[in-house]
């Protein structure tokens, strides 16, 4: 019985999705691929110029102050990472 009912099913199952990769194929045709289309060229730095000079020297000064007290801030909070871990080894994991 369980075999009389199986042959079908295959069949129909086989047949639906024959007709379902056709028409995959079909639509395919139609459409064009998301590869055939390129973006175009960004065109960036094509002078022969050469670069300006990175403003100012007190501008520089000022950056570089600013770089050095972010540096400061990281060294304290991983200094107080060092302490927590020293006084608990559990505590981070």
């Amino acid at each position: 019985m369980i075999r009389a009912v199986a042959w079908p099913v295959t069949l129909l199952t086989t047949a639906m999705i024959a007709l379902a990769a056709d028409e995959s194929r079909q639509s395919k045709s139609e459409e064009p691929d998301a590869f055939d289309i390129e973006p175009p060229i960004l065109k960036q730095n094509l002078s022969d110029e050469p670069l300006p000079a990175g403003g100012t020297p007190d501008a520089k000064v000022a950056r570089l102050e600013k770089q050095l007290g972010r540096a400061k801030g990281n060294a304290a909070g991983a200094e107080r990472l060092w302490r927590r871990c020293e006084r608990n080894p559990g505590a981070i994991n």
